[in-house]
């Protein structure tokens, strides 16, 4: 309940935020957050090396173990800072953007924070202790808000995301270490360290190939399309993520259930099929409802230079939508630890979406990568025939309907007149609702879980 509030509040906090820093950087400097924002992930993603995994769910762990850890991830942090900042150059000579160099520096050392972090928060969790997490989280998120909103007001610099990210790292381990003391050792076991290695990559492998998913738009949009490309697809992911905040809590949801039901096929399979079709539902009517109301809705919070960001947003909207009708697929596959199959699918996406970018943002700019991640998602089939050998075929043609409707709503909604978008996004969204067979008895379903009253 605590992680759930947590992202409620701070998806808020984060609306209210990210309106702010638009209006007051605009597309061009916005791109230079994005194109951290790329880095940092990536960075991130493979500098864990799956201890949080392995700290979690090892059946026992002593003290001694904890701090090998904590040496690892420290070590671990400073080496992934030094190459960060020592490739400099050949990310200023790929993008053709010199001056950098700031940027990266004080992504290296958010990124340090963070990885030295993953000890102490893994611990945390292992311990049950969710409410000092979330307090701990909402603290430093709080720092960050007011660093990085005194700084964009005072001097109106992208870099000002990014300081107010370190400081929210600095906080963030500060508040961990007192909540949960852990000091490195000098003494590290070399078997333990391999074994806990081998164990860590082979859980995370996986979510390292989809962190590069997001460094996409940063190194190529900047290089065929400018920094301004950059930061109007940015724009459109920051607006979309937040619409999406739940999908990650339906994901935690998916996985534990899914654990406890693994032997049961029938139940697994009833599972994917309702959570496809929350998510079809749910998600697609968020994102639906924004892209109808696009046109006049994201130049009335952001400005009139993101005017661009209403026309981009359904693609990279449907992306969201798609991956989010996904997500009891792959929660199967996390539940009975099939690594290898996720980490040919996310490699066959990841890879996909960085071919075609390349190839079609050369050629057609922003519109390319518009197209390059519609067609990426033909990789979902991969992922569609793994978990069919794992559970059977499943009923999939209620939530083609759902989802398949929201996306085409989704798609022309910032083409149509704001009113005339509102009325197609009504019926369509009625018509799949009330009028269709299996949304009616999934709501009726859920009505009785939760204990609400039938309408009359």
């Amino acid at each position: 309940m605590a992680l759930s509030v947590r992202e409620v509040v701070g998806m808020l906090a984060s609306i209210v935020f990210t309106v702010y820093a638009l209006r007051k950087l605009g597309p061009e400097n916005y791109g230079l957050v994005g194109l951290g924002i790329g880095i940092s992930t990536a960075a991130t993603g493979v500098g864990t090396l799956g201890m949080n995994v392995l700290l979690v769910q090892k059946k026992t762990l002593d003290h001694e173990e904890a701090r090998q850890a904590m040496t690892v991830m420290v070590v671990t942090a400073m080496a992934v800072a030094a190459v960060l900042i020592t490739s400099v150059p050949l990310i200023e000579g790929w993008l053709h953007r010199p001056g950098l160099g700031p940027l990266v520096s004080i992504v290296a050392a958010a990124v340090a924070f963070k990885l030295t972090s993953v000890v102490p928060s893994a611990l945390l969790e292992r311990d049950m202790r969710f409410r000092d997490l979330a307090r701990i989280d909402l603290v430093a998120l709080g720092v960050y808000y007011l660093v990085a909103g005194f700084l964009i007001a005072l001097h109106g610099t992208y870099l000002a995301i990014w300081i107010g990210n370190l400081a929210q790292g600095v906080v963030a381990l500060g508040c961990l270490l007192v909540a949960r003391p852990v000091i490195p050792t000098l003494r590290v076991d070399r078997y333990w360290l391999l074994r806990s290695l081998r164990f860590g990559i082979s859980f995370q492998a996986s979510s390292w190939v989809y962190s590069l998913r997001d460094s996409v738009a940063s190194f190529v949009l900047p290089r065929f399309a400018g920094m301004g490309a950059l930061g109007i697809v940015t724009a459109a992911a920051q607006v979309v993520s937040r619409l999406a905040f739940l999908r990650m809590v339906v994901w935690r949801v998916a996985v534990s259930g899914m654990s406890r039901a693994q032997e049961r096929v029938s139940a697994l399979r009833a599972a994917v099929e309702k959570g496809a079709m929350v998510q079809a539902l749910l998600l697609g009517g968020a994102l639906s409802l924004v892209s109808v109301s696009s046109r006049w809705l994201f130049p009335a919070l952001f400005g009139e230079p993101w005017k661009q960001t209403a026309v981009v947003f359904p693609f990279v909207a449907v992306a969201m939508l798609i991956n989010g009708v996904f997500i009891p697929h792959l929660a199967v596959l996390t539940a009975r630890a099939r690594m290898r199959r996720l980490l040919v699918f996310n490699t066959v996406y990841v890879s996909s979406l960085w071919l075609l970018a390349l190839v079609s943002v050369a050629m057609f700019g922003i519109w390319g990568y518009c197209a390059a991640e519609i067609v990426a998602l033909a990789s979902y089939w991969v992922l569609g025939g793994y978990v069919r050998r794992e559970i059977g075929g499943i009923a999939s043609w209620p939530v083609v309907v759902v989802a398949g409707s929201m996306v085409l709503v989704t798609l022309i909604g910032p083409f149509l007149p704001p009113f005339a978008g509102l009325v197609l996004w009504a019926i369509v969204g009625c018509a799949v609702m009330f009028g269709f067979e299996p949304s009616r008895r999934l709501v009726a379903e859920i009505r009785a879980t939760v204990g609400l009253p039938h309408a009359q």
